[in-house]
């Protein structure tokens, strides 16, 4: 429940006549005006924009050059090229001189031998070649994407399984992403995931999921009808086909369109299914596609069942795994619905120990689920009681400026119950969090303005010691917060204006916070013909002090007078 209000300040007004009614506007904490309440909405609304682009970045990131888990392995056809592999090509080629640039032409009119065994043997070299991201230039640049993609529907079972490794390879540089599909190979591909082999169905996969990294590509590979053995795949493939068809589907999902195509198709239920029961990759694969889904239609993710098995997967050993679940689970926790079932589905302790122990991002994204979270009353309680107000203040001493930010909005979402006012007090938050209104970023230092606001509230001990505008003394708050009012944001001097207002309820602050500096700043706020919360603020903050001879002068040197 609410603290009880402070007695209303004496009516004060400014000499141009604008009132600032009795010095405590709604722009409080208990009963927020429609101002703040739609800053607060934008204040989750860019958190969760921040995180979905994160995510995309995430995402894409995974089907660049040099993921070597991305790679299909050399194929070994047939014992006469068994020895070829990645670190020793049977023909290896340094396009450095115009001969061995015949050399490559040369391989890949081998591609189109009338002997099956030579387009086979060529195929493997060319797949050993494409393990060399420098050279893939060379193989699109000498034609090498033609006859390729003819292998795919006219080689041997063994030689498409060696083509689409190839093509798959080509297909991870960007460069030659757009070659690849220019010359032709989203028909053969398909053609391969629905009928090929189940090497050849992984591979073709493979493929397409290294192609769908370009959205625009992505479109085109559901236009082509990509979309619908993608999802037989998963249900129905091996291991390793299951695992390539969700990374597909993974960047397939990073365009909405395309994600929406993927829910309407039913990819919905075989990705909570791999969730659950999946190869580690597979899971981490599925967590990012759904990850991705949940960007849209958070709602359908939900009812899909997946968020049991993405809390589970947050305590895997695997980076990969946590990670992918981590950036899911703050999706879909921007929906206030979603929120609710990740915290009763029991995420709050391996989120808060992916607070303490994670990775510098893995806490940020830990930290920006808890800012989802604890935008709900409901839940704000549940984070204090799973351990996270330690983890918490570490952020704000030690965290990246990223994670303080977020740990500085989680603290002010719990400073709005009482109950947990009392657990910061007694954590010894107050110390940290003025350090961080003293050094940290705009954002940061607006919301821990906005927790000594709601601290210093109520003349009532907190935390079973003093009051709260002792406490905020105490810590050494009142020259940051001076400095706030000089040279905050909008947000930041009102709060800063609302708190000394707090505090100069008690008589015995008064020449404290005058010797911090605070008049000529709170003087400063009342110029304008705007009524603002910050204006008002600081006019009841100057006529709580206004018993101090030293405060009337200053106010009516300022051409100022308070009733």
């Amino acid at each position: 429940a609410p603290a009880p209000a402070p007695a209303p300040a004496p009516a004060a007004s400014v000499s141009n006549g604008i009132s600032t009614g009795n010095g405590t506007p709604s722009g409080n904490f208990y009963e927020p005006d429609a101002q703040e309440a739609e800053r607060r909405n934008k204040m989750v609304a860019q958190a969760l924009a921040e995180e979905k682009a994160d995510f995309r970045r995430q995402v894409m990131a995974t089907a660049t050059p040099g993921k070597a888990d991305e790679k299909p392995p050399p194929v070994q056809a047939e014992p006469a090229v068994a020895a070829a592999s990645v670190s020793s090509p049977t023909t290896p080629v340094l396009l450095t001189s115009s001969g061995k640039s015949k050399q490559m032409v040369s391989l890949i009119s081998q591609l189109r031998d009338e002997a099956a065994e030579a387009r086979e043997q060529a195929a493997v070299e060319l797949l050993n070649l494409s393990n060399d991201d420098d050279q893939h230039g060379a193989i699109v640049a000498a034609g090498g994407l033609n006859p390729l993609i003819a292998l795919l529907t006219d080689g041997s079972s063994a030689t498409r399984e060696t083509a689409v490794a190839a093509l798959g390879n080509l297909a991870l540089n960007e460069g030659s992403q757009r070659a690849v599909v220019g010359a032709g190979a989203l028909p053969s591909l398909i053609s391969l995931l629905q009928e090929g082999s189940a090497v050849g169905k992984e591979r073709a996969a493979a493929a397409l999921g290294n192609l769908a990294s370009d959205e625009e590509i992505g479109l085109e590979i559901i236009t082509a009808g990509g979309l619908s053995p993608l999802i037989s795949l998963l249900k129905g493939g091996s291991a390793e086909g299951k695992e390539r068809s969700a990374t597909a589907l993974m960047h397939l999902s990073c365009n909405p369109e395309s994600g929406t195509a993927i829910s309407a198709a039913g990819g919905l239920p075989p990705l909570v299914k791999l969730l659950r029961e999946g190869s580690i990759d597979g899971k981490a694969g599925a967590a990012g596609a759904l990850g991705n889904l949940a960007l849209d239609d958070p709602k359908q993710v939900v009812a899909s069942g997946a968020v049991p098995p993405l809390v589970t997967l947050l305590q895997s050993n695997d980076a990969e795994c946590v990670d992918m679940a981590l950036v899911a689970i703050v999706n879909l926790s921007g929906d206030l619905q979603s929120a609710r079932a990740i915290v009763s589905a029991g995420a709050l302790p391996p989120l808060t120990a992916l607070l303490r122990d994670g990775e510098a991002e893995g806490k940020e994204r830990a930290a920006a689920a808890l800012v989802h979270i604890s935008s709900d009353n409901a839940d704000r309680g549940g984070i204090v009681a799973a351990g996270a107000l330690q983890p918490l203040l570490a952020l704000v001493t030690d965290g990246s400026p990223l994670a303080k930010d977020r740990a500085a909005v989680v603290m002010l979402n719990l400073a709005l119950v009482e109950e947990n006012r009392q657990s910061l007090v007694k954590a010894g938050a107050l110390a940290p969090l003025v350090r961080l209104l003293g050094d940290g970023s705009a954002e940061s230092k607006a919301n821990i303005a906005g927790v000594l606001q709601i601290l210093t509230l109520s003349d009532q001990p907190v935390g079973g010691s003093a009051s709260g505008g002792n406490l905020a003394i105490q810590a050494g708050a009142l020259e940051p917060l001076v400095t706030l009012l000089r040279a905050g944001s909008a947000v930041g001097k009102e709060r800063a204006a609302a708190t000394l207002h707090n505090i100069a309820r008690n008589a015995e602050h008064h020449a404290e916070i005058i010797a911090a500096g605070a008049l000529p700043a709170l003087i400063a706020l009342l110029g304008g013909v705007k009524k603002t919360a910050s204006r008002n603020f600081a006019a009841a903050a100057l006529h709580q002090m206004s018993n101090t001879r030293e405060v009337m002068e200053a106010v009516v040197a300022a051409g100022y007078e308070l009733e």
